[in-house]
Protein backbone atom coordinates (compact mmCIF):
# COMPACT_ATOMS: atom_id res chain seq x y z
CA UNK A 1 0.00 0.00 0.00
CA UNK A 2 2.85 2.39 0.83
CA UNK A 3 4.60 1.71 -2.45
CA UNK A 4 1.47 2.38 -4.50
CA UNK A 5 0.27 5.45 -2.56
CA UNK A 6 -0.48 8.51 -4.72
CA UNK A 7 1.25 10.61 -2.09
CA UNK A 8 5.00 10.98 -2.06
CA UNK A 9 6.40 9.00 0.85
CA UNK A 10 9.96 9.56 2.04
CA UNK A 11 12.09 8.22 4.85
CA UNK A 12 14.79 10.64 5.94
CA UNK A 13 17.52 9.64 8.35
CA UNK A 14 18.82 11.80 11.18
CA UNK A 15 21.67 12.85 8.87
CA UNK A 16 19.18 14.22 6.29
CA UNK A 17 19.85 11.44 3.74
CA UNK A 18 16.84 10.04 1.89
CA UNK A 19 16.66 6.27 2.65
CA UNK A 20 13.35 5.48 0.94
CA UNK A 21 11.06 6.99 -1.74
CA UNK A 22 7.94 5.42 -3.19
CA UNK A 23 6.89 5.31 -6.85
CA UNK A 24 4.93 8.60 -6.63
CA UNK A 25 8.29 10.42 -6.70
CA UNK A 26 8.34 9.79 -10.44
CA UNK A 27 4.85 11.25 -10.98
CA UNK A 28 5.19 14.18 -8.63
CA UNK A 29 8.87 15.18 -8.96
CA UNK A 30 9.98 13.21 -12.04
CA UNK A 31 12.62 11.52 -9.87
CA UNK A 32 12.72 7.72 -9.86
CA UNK A 33 12.85 6.28 -6.30
CA UNK A 34 16.33 4.92 -6.82
CA UNK A 35 17.50 8.38 -8.00
CA UNK A 36 16.42 9.98 -4.74
CA UNK A 37 17.79 7.35 -2.37
CA UNK A 38 21.18 8.47 -1.07
CA UNK A 39 20.58 12.18 -1.78
CA UNK A 40 20.37 14.78 0.93
CA UNK A 41 16.88 16.21 1.45
CA UNK A 42 18.20 19.77 0.82
CA UNK A 43 18.86 18.83 -2.81
CA UNK A 44 15.15 18.49 -3.55
CA UNK A 45 13.75 20.72 -0.75
CA UNK A 46 16.26 23.55 0.00
CA UNK A 47 14.18 24.98 2.89
CA UNK A 48 13.28 21.65 4.47
CA UNK A 49 15.88 21.84 7.25
CA UNK A 50 15.08 25.47 8.02
CA UNK A 51 11.33 24.98 8.26
CA UNK A 52 11.45 21.72 10.21
CA UNK A 53 14.65 22.32 12.19
CA UNK A 54 15.99 19.00 10.94
CA UNK A 55 18.30 17.25 11.52
CA UNK A 56 18.09 18.18 15.22
CA UNK A 57 21.61 17.65 16.48
CA UNK A 58 20.65 18.57 20.02
CA UNK A 59 18.25 15.60 20.22
CA UNK A 60 15.55 18.02 21.34
CA UNK A 61 11.98 17.30 20.22
CA UNK A 62 11.37 18.39 16.61
CA UNK A 63 9.09 21.40 16.07
CA UNK A 64 6.98 19.49 13.56
CA UNK A 65 4.68 16.79 14.90
CA UNK A 66 2.68 14.16 13.04
CA UNK A 67 -0.46 16.21 12.57
CA UNK A 68 1.25 19.51 11.51
CA UNK A 69 1.00 20.57 7.87
CA UNK A 70 3.60 22.66 6.10
CA UNK A 71 3.89 23.99 2.60
CA UNK A 72 7.38 23.30 1.32
CA UNK A 73 8.94 24.17 -2.04
CA UNK A 74 10.44 21.13 -3.80
CA UNK A 75 12.58 20.96 -6.92
CA UNK A 76 11.76 18.42 -9.60
CA UNK A 77 14.38 16.67 -11.66
CA UNK A 78 14.43 19.52 -14.20
CA UNK A 79 14.93 22.13 -11.49
CA UNK A 80 11.40 23.54 -11.65
CA UNK A 81 9.84 24.61 -8.36
CA UNK A 82 6.76 22.89 -6.99
CA UNK A 83 4.81 23.54 -3.79
CA UNK A 84 3.85 20.41 -1.81
CA UNK A 85 1.83 20.06 1.41
CA UNK A 86 3.68 17.76 3.82
CA UNK A 87 3.07 15.96 7.06
CA UNK A 88 5.99 14.57 9.03
CA UNK A 89 6.21 11.73 11.52
CA UNK A 90 9.04 12.00 14.02
CA UNK A 91 10.53 8.56 14.61
CA UNK A 92 14.08 9.65 15.42
CA UNK A 93 14.00 7.90 18.78
CA UNK A 94 12.48 4.74 17.35
CA UNK A 95 15.40 2.36 16.80
CA UNK A 96 13.49 0.54 14.06
CA UNK A 97 12.77 3.70 12.02
CA UNK A 98 15.38 6.23 13.34
CA UNK A 99 14.31 9.25 11.29
CA UNK A 100 11.42 11.09 9.74
CA UNK A 101 8.60 9.71 7.67
CA UNK A 102 7.38 12.41 5.26
CA UNK A 103 4.08 12.33 3.36
CA UNK A 104 3.94 14.99 0.56
CA UNK A 105 0.81 15.72 -1.42
CA UNK A 106 0.08 17.71 -4.55
CA UNK A 107 -2.21 20.55 -3.53
CA UNK A 108 -5.54 21.19 -5.22
CA UNK A 109 -5.74 23.89 -7.87
CA UNK A 110 -7.72 26.10 -5.47
CA UNK A 111 -5.13 25.67 -2.73
CA UNK A 112 -2.38 26.52 -5.19
CA UNK A 113 -4.21 29.59 -6.33
CA UNK A 114 -4.83 30.74 -2.78
CA UNK A 115 -1.22 30.13 -1.88
CA UNK A 116 0.05 31.91 -4.96
CA UNK A 117 -2.24 34.84 -4.27
CA UNK A 118 -1.04 35.00 -0.69
CA UNK A 119 2.52 34.82 -1.90
CA UNK A 120 1.93 37.61 -4.37
CA UNK A 121 0.17 39.67 -1.75
CA UNK A 122 2.99 39.16 0.72
CA UNK A 123 5.48 39.99 -2.02
CA UNK A 124 3.56 43.16 -2.96
CA UNK A 125 3.25 44.17 0.68
CA UNK A 126 6.96 43.71 1.24
CA UNK A 127 7.83 45.65 -1.93
CA UNK A 128 5.32 48.36 -1.02
CA UNK A 129 6.67 48.74 2.52
CA UNK A 130 10.39 48.85 1.73
CA UNK A 131 10.16 50.86 -1.52
CA UNK A 132 12.35 53.97 -1.32
CA UNK A 133 9.81 55.86 -3.43
CA UNK A 134 6.79 57.38 -1.66
CA UNK A 135 3.97 54.92 -2.32
CA UNK A 136 0.27 55.21 -1.53
CA UNK A 137 -2.91 53.32 -2.36
CA UNK A 138 -6.12 55.33 -2.70
CA UNK A 139 -9.71 54.80 -3.66
CA UNK A 140 -9.97 56.09 -7.24
CA UNK A 141 -13.53 57.33 -6.63
CA UNK A 142 -13.41 58.98 -3.20
CA UNK A 143 -9.66 59.72 -3.15
CA UNK A 144 -9.46 58.17 0.34
CA UNK A 145 -5.94 57.04 1.24
CA UNK A 146 -6.01 53.31 2.03
CA UNK A 147 -2.32 52.74 2.74
CA UNK A 148 1.05 54.49 2.64
CA UNK A 149 4.58 53.15 2.96
CA UNK A 150 7.42 54.18 5.26
CA UNK A 151 9.06 56.43 2.62
CA UNK A 152 5.77 58.38 2.28
CA UNK A 153 5.53 58.79 6.07
CA UNK A 154 9.19 59.76 6.51
CA UNK A 155 9.17 62.29 3.66
CA UNK A 156 5.87 64.07 4.31
CA UNK A 157 5.99 63.94 8.09
CA UNK A 158 2.49 62.49 8.63
CA UNK A 159 1.97 59.37 10.71
CA UNK A 160 0.26 56.40 9.09
CA UNK A 161 -2.77 56.95 11.31
CA UNK A 162 -2.97 60.64 10.23
CA UNK A 163 -2.93 59.70 6.55
CA UNK A 164 -5.11 56.58 6.23
CA UNK A 165 -8.77 57.42 5.77
CA UNK A 166 -8.02 60.99 4.63
CA UNK A 167 -7.80 62.41 1.12
CA UNK A 168 -4.87 64.30 -0.38
CA UNK A 169 -7.03 67.44 -0.41
CA UNK A 170 -7.78 67.08 3.29
CA UNK A 171 -4.09 66.66 4.03
CA UNK A 172 -3.31 69.61 1.67
CA UNK A 173 -0.52 67.60 0.07
CA UNK A 174 -0.65 69.15 -3.40
CA UNK A 175 1.78 72.10 -3.51
CA UNK A 176 -0.05 73.46 -6.56
CA UNK A 177 -3.73 72.40 -6.36
CA UNK A 178 -4.19 72.81 -10.12
CA UNK A 179 -1.66 70.01 -10.65
CA UNK A 180 -4.07 67.52 -9.05
CA UNK A 181 -6.69 68.28 -11.69
CA UNK A 182 -4.09 67.90 -14.46
CA UNK A 183 -2.89 64.58 -13.04
CA UNK A 184 -6.44 63.18 -12.69
CA UNK A 185 -7.29 64.32 -16.19
CA UNK A 186 -4.28 62.43 -17.58
CA UNK A 187 -5.27 59.36 -15.59
CA UNK A 188 -8.82 59.43 -16.92
CA UNK A 189 -7.65 59.78 -20.53
CA UNK A 190 -4.70 57.38 -20.60
CA UNK A 191 -5.32 55.17 -17.59
CA UNK A 192 -1.91 55.96 -16.13
CA UNK A 193 0.32 58.82 -14.99
CA UNK A 194 4.03 58.72 -15.69
CA UNK A 195 6.77 61.04 -14.35
CA UNK A 196 4.42 63.93 -13.66
CA UNK A 197 6.57 66.70 -12.17
CA UNK A 198 5.06 68.85 -9.45
CA UNK A 199 5.26 70.05 -5.87
CA UNK A 200 3.98 68.28 -2.78
CA UNK A 201 3.51 69.94 0.60
CA UNK A 202 4.80 68.33 3.77
CA UNK A 203 3.06 68.45 7.13
CA UNK A 204 5.28 71.34 8.22
CA UNK A 205 4.26 73.38 5.14
CA UNK A 206 7.54 73.06 3.23
CA UNK A 207 7.43 71.72 -0.31
CA UNK A 208 9.37 69.13 -2.26
CA UNK A 209 9.72 68.64 -6.00
CA UNK A 210 8.58 65.17 -7.08
CA UNK A 211 8.00 62.94 -10.09
CA UNK A 212 4.68 61.17 -9.63
CA UNK A 213 3.55 58.03 -11.43
CA UNK A 214 0.18 56.35 -10.92
CA UNK A 215 -1.90 53.57 -12.36
CA UNK A 216 -5.31 52.09 -11.69
CA UNK A 217 -4.93 48.40 -10.69
CA UNK A 218 -7.64 45.87 -10.02
CA UNK A 219 -7.23 43.91 -6.81
CA UNK A 220 -9.80 41.15 -7.07
CA UNK A 221 -12.86 42.94 -8.32
CA UNK A 222 -11.95 46.25 -6.66
CA UNK A 223 -10.07 49.05 -8.42
CA UNK A 224 -7.36 50.85 -6.57
CA UNK A 225 -5.13 53.77 -7.52
CA UNK A 226 -1.46 53.08 -6.85
CA UNK A 227 0.83 56.13 -6.58
CA UNK A 228 4.63 55.99 -6.68
CA UNK A 229 6.37 59.32 -6.13
CA UNK A 230 10.10 60.09 -6.30
CA UNK A 231 11.52 63.05 -4.39
CA UNK A 232 13.76 64.85 -6.91
CA UNK A 233 14.24 68.08 -4.92
CA UNK A 234 17.98 67.58 -4.51
CA UNK A 235 18.33 66.54 -8.12
CA UNK A 236 16.41 69.65 -9.23
CA UNK A 237 18.53 71.84 -6.97
CA UNK A 238 21.70 70.41 -8.47
CA UNK A 239 20.30 70.76 -12.00
CA UNK A 240 19.33 74.38 -11.34
CA UNK A 241 22.73 75.09 -9.81
CA UNK A 242 24.44 73.47 -12.77
CA UNK A 243 22.21 75.40 -15.18
CA UNK A 244 23.00 78.63 -13.31
CA UNK A 245 26.72 77.95 -13.59
CA UNK A 246 26.34 77.03 -17.25
CA UNK A 247 24.28 80.16 -17.95
CA UNK A 248 26.81 82.25 -16.02
CA UNK A 249 29.68 80.80 -18.04
CA UNK A 250 27.77 81.21 -21.30
CA UNK A 251 26.96 84.85 -20.51
CA UNK A 252 30.55 85.69 -19.53
CA UNK A 253 31.83 83.78 -22.56
CA UNK A 254 29.49 85.57 -24.97
CA UNK A 255 30.08 89.14 -23.70
CA UNK A 256 33.81 88.77 -23.08
CA UNK A 257 35.81 91.44 -24.94
CA UNK A 258 38.55 88.90 -25.63
CA UNK A 259 38.34 86.66 -28.70
CA UNK A 260 37.20 83.37 -27.10
CA UNK A 261 36.73 79.96 -28.69
CA UNK A 262 36.15 76.36 -27.59
CA UNK A 263 37.53 73.67 -29.87
CA UNK A 264 38.28 69.96 -29.92
CA UNK A 265 42.01 69.76 -29.07
CA UNK A 266 42.61 66.81 -31.38
CA UNK A 267 40.62 67.59 -34.52
CA UNK A 268 40.43 71.38 -34.21
CA UNK A 269 36.64 71.34 -34.67
CA UNK A 270 35.12 74.63 -33.46
CA UNK A 271 32.48 73.93 -30.82
CA UNK A 272 31.67 77.50 -29.79
CA UNK A 273 32.91 81.07 -30.27
CA UNK A 274 31.92 84.38 -28.72
CA UNK A 275 30.71 87.62 -30.30
CA UNK A 276 34.08 89.37 -30.01
CA UNK A 277 35.69 86.54 -32.04
CA UNK A 278 33.03 86.80 -34.75
CA UNK A 279 33.30 90.60 -34.96
CA UNK A 280 37.09 90.65 -35.09
CA UNK A 281 37.44 87.90 -37.72
CA UNK A 282 34.37 88.84 -39.76
CA UNK A 283 32.52 85.51 -39.68
CA UNK A 284 28.94 84.53 -38.90
CA UNK A 285 28.38 81.87 -36.23
CA UNK A 286 26.89 79.47 -38.80
CA UNK A 287 30.08 79.76 -40.88
CA UNK A 288 32.37 78.44 -38.16
CA UNK A 289 30.50 76.15 -35.72
CA UNK A 290 31.34 72.55 -36.67
CA UNK A 291 34.12 73.68 -39.02
CA UNK A 292 37.83 73.03 -38.49
CA UNK A 293 40.37 75.69 -37.56
CA UNK A 294 42.88 74.64 -40.21
CA UNK A 295 40.19 74.55 -42.92
CA UNK A 296 39.27 78.16 -42.12
CA UNK A 297 42.96 79.10 -42.54
CA UNK A 298 42.89 81.27 -39.42
CA UNK A 299 46.49 80.70 -38.33
CA UNK A 300 49.16 82.56 -40.27
CA UNK A 301 51.41 79.60 -39.59
CA UNK A 302 49.42 76.35 -39.60
CA UNK A 303 52.26 74.52 -37.85
CA UNK A 304 51.86 76.85 -34.87
CA UNK A 305 48.65 75.10 -33.77
CA UNK A 306 50.36 71.71 -33.61
CA UNK A 307 53.20 73.28 -31.63
CA UNK A 308 50.69 74.96 -29.30
CA UNK A 309 48.84 71.67 -28.66
CA UNK A 310 52.17 69.98 -27.88
CA UNK A 311 53.06 72.72 -25.39
CA UNK A 312 49.59 72.46 -23.83
CA UNK A 313 50.01 68.71 -23.38
CA UNK A 314 53.41 69.24 -21.71
CA UNK A 315 52.66 72.29 -19.57
CA UNK A 316 48.84 72.37 -19.27
CA UNK A 317 48.44 75.92 -20.58
CA UNK A 318 49.79 78.68 -22.81
CA UNK A 319 50.03 82.24 -21.54
CA UNK A 320 50.42 85.49 -23.48
CA UNK A 321 51.93 84.24 -26.72
CA UNK A 322 52.06 86.85 -29.47
CA UNK A 323 50.76 85.46 -32.75
CA UNK A 324 49.13 86.55 -36.00
CA UNK A 325 45.72 85.27 -37.14
CA UNK A 326 43.91 85.74 -40.43
CA UNK A 327 40.43 87.30 -40.75
CA UNK A 328 37.80 86.18 -43.25
CA UNK A 329 38.83 88.91 -45.74
CA UNK A 330 42.51 87.97 -45.46
CA UNK A 331 43.71 90.77 -43.17
CA UNK A 332 46.16 89.81 -40.43
CA UNK A 333 45.55 90.59 -36.76
CA UNK A 334 48.24 90.58 -34.10
CA UNK A 335 46.94 88.95 -30.90
CA UNK A 336 48.13 87.96 -27.45
CA UNK A 337 47.03 84.32 -27.25
CA UNK A 338 46.38 82.16 -24.16
CA UNK A 339 44.89 78.65 -24.04
CA UNK A 340 44.17 75.79 -21.66
CA UNK A 341 42.83 72.25 -22.04
CA UNK A 342 39.81 71.78 -19.77
CA UNK A 343 38.09 68.48 -19.02
CA UNK A 344 34.30 68.75 -18.94
CA UNK A 345 33.07 65.43 -17.68
CA UNK A 346 35.35 62.95 -19.43
CA UNK A 347 35.75 65.03 -22.59
CA UNK A 348 38.68 67.39 -23.22
CA UNK A 349 38.04 70.85 -24.68
CA UNK A 350 40.53 73.52 -25.73
CA UNK A 351 39.55 76.93 -24.38
CA UNK A 352 41.35 79.80 -26.14
CA UNK A 353 41.36 83.51 -25.36
CA UNK A 354 43.05 86.14 -27.53
CA UNK A 355 43.41 89.90 -27.17
CA UNK A 356 43.63 91.93 -30.38
CA UNK A 357 46.67 94.23 -30.13
CA UNK A 358 46.82 95.16 -33.84
CA UNK A 359 45.96 98.82 -33.19
CA UNK A 360 48.31 98.95 -30.22
CA UNK A 361 51.19 97.66 -32.35
CA UNK A 362 50.28 100.08 -35.17
CA UNK A 363 50.10 103.02 -32.79
CA UNK A 364 53.39 102.01 -31.17
CA UNK A 365 55.03 101.83 -34.61
CA UNK A 366 53.59 105.21 -35.55
CA UNK A 367 54.78 106.69 -32.28
CA UNK A 368 58.26 105.26 -32.81
CA UNK A 369 58.28 106.66 -36.34
CA UNK A 370 57.15 110.08 -35.09
CA UNK A 371 59.78 110.06 -32.38
CA UNK A 372 62.43 109.09 -34.93
CA UNK A 373 61.32 111.92 -37.21
CA UNK A 374 61.42 114.32 -34.26
CA UNK A 375 64.92 113.17 -33.30
CA UNK A 376 66.02 113.53 -36.91
CA UNK A 377 64.48 117.01 -37.17
CA UNK A 378 66.13 118.09 -33.93
CA UNK A 379 69.45 116.73 -35.13
CA UNK A 380 69.11 118.44 -38.50
CA UNK A 381 68.07 121.67 -36.81
CA UNK A 382 71.10 121.58 -34.54
CA UNK A 383 73.45 120.82 -37.46
CA UNK A 384 71.72 123.52 -39.50
CA UNK A 385 72.27 126.15 -36.83
CA UNK A 386 75.90 125.13 -36.53
CA UNK A 387 76.58 125.08 -40.27
CA UNK A 388 74.66 128.32 -40.77
CA UNK A 389 76.81 130.17 -38.23
CA UNK A 390 80.04 128.69 -39.51
CA UNK A 391 79.10 129.40 -43.14
CA UNK A 392 78.53 133.11 -42.52
CA UNK A 393 81.90 133.55 -40.75
CA UNK A 394 83.66 131.34 -43.28
CA UNK A 395 82.12 133.28 -46.17
CA UNK A 396 83.30 136.56 -44.65
CA UNK A 397 86.86 135.24 -44.44
CA UNK A 398 86.66 133.98 -48.03
CA UNK A 399 85.44 137.39 -49.19
CA UNK A 400 88.56 139.04 -47.70
CA UNK A 401 90.85 136.43 -49.31
CA UNK A 402 89.15 136.74 -52.70
CA UNK A 403 89.23 140.57 -52.58
CA UNK A 404 92.91 140.75 -51.73
CA UNK A 405 93.77 138.08 -54.30
CA UNK A 406 91.99 140.06 -57.01
CA UNK A 407 93.95 143.23 -56.05
CA UNK A 408 97.24 141.32 -56.23
CA UNK A 409 96.17 139.81 -59.57
CA UNK A 410 95.49 143.27 -61.01
CA UNK A 411 98.93 144.50 -59.90
CA UNK A 412 100.64 141.65 -61.73
CA UNK A 413 102.99 138.90 -60.63
CA UNK A 414 102.36 135.54 -59.02
CA UNK A 415 99.59 134.88 -61.54
CA UNK A 416 99.77 131.12 -61.20
CA UNK A 417 99.58 131.18 -57.40
CA UNK A 418 96.90 133.85 -57.37
CA UNK A 419 94.80 131.80 -59.80
CA UNK A 420 95.02 128.77 -57.49
CA UNK A 421 94.00 130.93 -54.51
CA UNK A 422 90.97 132.28 -56.42
CA UNK A 423 89.80 128.83 -57.56
CA UNK A 424 90.08 127.41 -54.04
CA UNK A 425 88.33 130.43 -52.56
CA UNK A 426 85.48 130.24 -55.10
CA UNK A 427 85.10 126.53 -54.34
CA UNK A 428 84.98 127.37 -50.63
CA UNK A 429 82.33 130.00 -51.37
CA UNK A 430 80.25 127.46 -53.25
CA UNK A 431 80.59 125.11 -50.27
CA UNK A 432 79.32 127.79 -47.92
CA UNK A 433 76.34 128.30 -50.22
CA UNK A 434 75.56 124.61 -49.94
CA UNK A 435 75.82 124.81 -46.18
CA UNK A 436 73.57 127.85 -46.13
CA UNK A 437 71.08 126.09 -48.38
CA UNK A 438 71.03 123.12 -46.01
CA UNK A 439 70.58 125.37 -42.98
CA UNK A 440 67.81 127.22 -44.89
CA UNK A 441 69.65 130.54 -44.37
CA UNK A 442 70.79 131.25 -47.91
CA UNK A 443 69.43 134.33 -49.64
CA UNK A 444 66.94 133.35 -52.36
CA UNK A 445 65.61 135.44 -55.21
CA UNK A 446 62.33 133.71 -56.09
CA UNK A 447 60.50 134.72 -59.28
CA UNK A 448 57.74 133.24 -61.44
CA UNK A 449 59.01 131.18 -64.36
CA UNK A 450 58.20 128.15 -66.46
CA UNK A 451 60.36 125.30 -65.17
CA UNK A 452 60.97 123.42 -68.43
CA UNK A 453 61.98 126.63 -70.23
CA UNK A 454 64.35 127.74 -67.44
CA UNK A 455 66.15 124.38 -67.31
CA UNK A 456 66.47 123.96 -71.09
CA UNK A 457 69.93 125.52 -71.22
CA UNK A 458 71.12 123.34 -68.31
CA UNK A 459 69.79 120.26 -70.11
CA UNK A 460 71.84 121.11 -73.19
CA UNK A 461 75.01 121.05 -71.06
CA UNK A 462 74.23 117.78 -69.23
CA UNK A 463 75.36 115.32 -71.97
CA UNK A 464 78.91 116.60 -71.78
CA UNK A 465 78.78 116.45 -67.94
CA UNK A 466 77.24 112.97 -67.68
CA UNK A 467 78.99 111.27 -70.57
CA UNK A 468 77.91 109.43 -73.71
CA UNK A 469 76.87 106.21 -71.88
CA UNK A 470 73.88 107.89 -70.27
CA UNK A 471 70.75 108.48 -72.35
CA UNK A 472 68.73 111.54 -71.30
CA UNK A 473 65.01 111.77 -72.04
CA UNK A 474 62.62 114.60 -71.16
CA UNK A 475 58.89 114.93 -71.04
CA UNK A 476 56.82 117.99 -70.23
CA UNK A 477 53.20 119.06 -69.89
CA UNK A 478 52.24 121.44 -72.72
CA UNK A 479 50.14 123.44 -70.24
CA UNK A 480 52.79 123.45 -67.54
CA UNK A 481 52.10 126.02 -64.81
CA UNK A 482 54.67 128.60 -63.80
CA UNK A 483 56.41 127.97 -60.49
CA UNK A 484 57.65 130.42 -57.87
CA UNK A 485 61.28 129.80 -56.84
CA UNK A 486 64.91 130.89 -57.26
CA UNK A 487 65.78 129.81 -60.83
CA UNK A 488 69.54 129.68 -60.15
CA UNK A 489 69.04 127.30 -57.22
CA UNK A 490 66.69 125.15 -59.32
CA UNK A 491 69.47 124.77 -61.90
CA UNK A 492 71.87 123.74 -59.12
CA UNK A 493 69.31 121.17 -57.94
CA UNK A 494 69.02 119.62 -61.43
CA UNK A 495 72.81 119.55 -61.82
CA UNK A 496 73.18 117.94 -58.38
CA UNK A 497 70.55 115.27 -59.07
CA UNK A 498 71.94 114.52 -62.52
CA UNK A 499 75.46 114.13 -61.10
CA UNK A 500 74.21 111.73 -58.40
CA UNK A 501 72.42 109.73 -61.12
CA UNK A 502 75.62 109.52 -63.14
CA UNK A 503 77.53 108.17 -60.13
CA UNK A 504 74.81 105.53 -59.64
CA UNK A 505 75.18 104.39 -63.28
CA UNK A 506 78.95 103.85 -63.80
CA UNK A 507 78.26 101.55 -66.76
CA UNK A 508 75.66 103.86 -68.29
CA UNK A 509 71.88 103.89 -68.20
CA UNK A 510 68.82 106.07 -68.65
CA UNK A 511 68.09 109.41 -67.04
CA UNK A 512 64.43 110.42 -67.35
CA UNK A 513 63.45 114.03 -66.57
CA UNK A 514 59.77 114.99 -66.41
CA UNK A 515 57.81 118.20 -65.71
CA UNK A 516 54.18 118.01 -64.62
CA UNK A 517 51.41 119.90 -62.89
CA UNK A 518 50.48 118.34 -59.55
CA UNK A 519 47.70 119.08 -57.06
CA UNK A 520 47.92 117.64 -53.55
CA UNK A 521 46.28 118.44 -50.20
CA UNK A 522 48.75 121.25 -49.58
CA UNK A 523 47.90 122.98 -52.88
CA UNK A 524 49.10 123.28 -56.53
CA UNK A 525 52.70 122.50 -57.43
CA UNK A 526 54.95 122.08 -60.44
CA UNK A 527 56.79 118.77 -60.19
CA UNK A 528 60.32 118.05 -61.45
CA UNK A 529 60.99 114.29 -61.48
CA UNK A 530 64.51 112.91 -62.08
CA UNK A 531 64.67 109.12 -62.41
CA UNK A 532 67.69 106.91 -63.13
CA UNK A 533 68.20 103.19 -63.78
CA UNK A 534 71.20 102.94 -61.46
CA UNK A 535 72.11 100.66 -58.60
CA UNK A 536 69.49 102.05 -56.24
CA UNK A 537 69.71 102.32 -52.45
CA UNK A 538 68.86 100.13 -49.49
CA UNK A 539 66.14 101.20 -47.05
CA UNK A 540 68.71 101.92 -44.35
CA UNK A 541 70.61 104.25 -46.70
CA UNK A 542 67.40 106.08 -47.61
CA UNK A 543 66.83 106.90 -43.92
CA UNK A 544 70.05 108.98 -43.82
CA UNK A 545 70.33 110.25 -47.40
CA UNK A 546 69.25 113.82 -46.57
CA UNK A 547 71.57 114.18 -43.58
CA UNK A 548 74.47 116.65 -44.08
CA UNK A 549 77.86 115.09 -44.78
CA UNK A 550 76.31 111.63 -45.29
CA UNK A 551 77.63 110.01 -48.45
CA UNK A 552 78.09 106.53 -49.89
CA UNK A 553 81.04 107.70 -51.99
CA UNK A 554 84.66 107.10 -51.16
CA UNK A 555 86.60 109.62 -49.12
CA UNK A 556 87.49 112.67 -51.20
CA UNK A 557 84.83 111.97 -53.86
CA UNK A 558 81.91 113.80 -52.24
CA UNK A 559 81.03 116.16 -49.41
CA UNK A 560 77.65 114.61 -48.60
CA UNK A 561 75.96 118.01 -48.92
CA UNK A 562 74.32 117.57 -52.33
CA UNK A 563 70.95 116.12 -51.32
CA UNK A 564 70.91 117.94 -47.97
CA UNK A 565 71.28 121.19 -49.98
CA UNK A 566 68.39 120.10 -52.21
CA UNK A 567 66.30 119.33 -49.14
CA UNK A 568 67.12 122.68 -47.52
CA UNK A 569 66.31 124.62 -50.70
CA UNK A 570 63.01 122.73 -51.10
CA UNK A 571 61.90 123.46 -47.57
CA UNK A 572 63.02 127.09 -47.79
CA UNK A 573 60.96 127.42 -50.99
CA UNK A 574 57.85 125.84 -49.34
CA UNK A 575 58.13 122.91 -51.73
CA UNK A 576 57.89 119.14 -51.29
CA UNK A 577 60.61 116.54 -51.81
CA UNK A 578 60.24 112.73 -52.04
CA UNK A 579 62.82 110.06 -52.86
CA UNK A 580 62.09 106.42 -53.71
CA UNK A 581 64.70 103.81 -54.54
CA UNK A 582 64.99 100.07 -55.09
CA UNK A 583 68.23 98.14 -55.18
CA UNK A 584 69.05 97.09 -58.73
CA UNK A 585 66.15 99.10 -60.19
CA UNK A 586 67.07 102.74 -59.69
CA UNK A 587 66.19 105.94 -57.86
CA UNK A 588 63.48 108.56 -58.44
CA UNK A 589 63.55 112.06 -56.94
CA UNK A 590 60.48 114.29 -57.15
CA UNK A 591 60.82 118.02 -56.40
CA UNK A 592 57.53 119.93 -56.14
CA UNK A 593 57.77 123.73 -56.29
CA UNK A 594 54.85 126.04 -55.46
CA UNK A 595 52.71 127.17 -58.35
CA UNK A 596 52.99 130.89 -59.09
CA UNK A 597 49.96 132.83 -57.93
Amino acid sequence: MVANSRDLLLHIGRDGIINYANKSSKRILQWKPEELIGRHISEIAPLFETVLDFPNKSNAPLSTQNDDEQIIEFLNKKGSRKLLKIRCGNFVDNPDINGLVVRAQDMSAQQKTELENKFKQDLFTAAFRINTAMCSITDPVSGEILDVNDAWVNTLGFTREEAIGKTSLELNIWGIPENRKKALNILQITGRLQNFEGLIRKKDGSTRTVLASAETVKIGSVERLLFSTLDISEQKRMEEEQKYRQDLFTASFRVNNALCSITDPESGEILDINNAWLKALGYKRSEVIGKYVLDLNIWKNAAYRNSAISQLRNHGRLCNHEEEIRTKNGNMLTVIYSAEILKIGSIEHLFSSARDITDERRQAAQLEESQERLRQAQKMEAVGQLTGGISHDFNNLLSIIIGNAEIIEESGGFNKQIDAILRASIRGSELTQSLLAFSRKQLLNPISFRLDTQLQQMLSLLPRTLGATICITTKTDPDLWECYADPGQVENVLLNLATNARDAMPDGGNLDIQYANKTIDEGDFVALTVADTGCGMKEETLKHILEPFFTTKKIGQGTGLGLSMVSGFTEQSNGRLSITSNVGVGTQVELCLPRSK
